[in-house]
């Protein structure tokens, strides 16, 4: 599934379906997902392709400053406010550029007190470039969860992340 460009809302969890191996998602320059309250999404695919002149988002239904007011809330979202993405890419890299991912990492929703990382990837290689994670709330992991082969992490922001910026570790 490709964003270009436009606003989409994940008000409920999304999973890969049984026996489906191309469960994707592909953020393109301008592009806004907006997660709801204790929300995750595993996929076997995650693509964070923004451009220098335009982030690609992946944020909050309550965040107002990507994408407009969603919910008719003036505040912002608290730190923690979705759950988690996952990407189970297997052997293939993940090379995300130019993204923007905050205010996940919270409880999973429905009552649970459990939290994770905000957004996780397992894939063979991981390169990320010019990307921002911001005001995530993990109890017990890094704002960014990482099982790779290599990591390269280059021109990236990490900001107010309770717990810690990332974890990376091989596979």
């Amino acid at each position: 599934y490709v964003i270009s460009e436009n606003i989409e809302h994940l008000t409920g969890s999304w999973a890969i379906p049984e026996g489906a191996n191309t469960a994707g998602l592909a953020l393109m320059p301008g592009a806004v997902l907006k997660i709801a309250d204790g929300k995750t999404a595993t996929l076997t695919r995650l693509d964070i392709q923004g451009s220098p002149e335009r982030n690609a988002y992946i944020t909050s239904l309550h965040d107002d400053q990507a994408g407009g007011d969603t919910d008719g809330e003036t505040l912002a979202p608290p730190p923690g406010d979705w759950g988690y993405i996952t990407e189970n890419r297997g052997d293939a890299a993940n090379n995300s550029r130019y993204g923007v991912v905050r205010y996940g990492g919270g409880t999973l929703g429905g009552g649970s007190t459990t939290s994770t990382h905000m957004l996780g990837i397992c894939a063979g290689d991981v390169s990320l470039e010019h990307m921002a994670f911001s005001d995530s709330s993990p109890m017990f992991a890094g704002a960014m969860v990482m099982a790779a082969g290599e990591v390269n992490i280059s021109e990236c922001v990490f900001l107010r992340n309770i717990h810690s910026d990332y974890i990376a570790s091989g596979l």
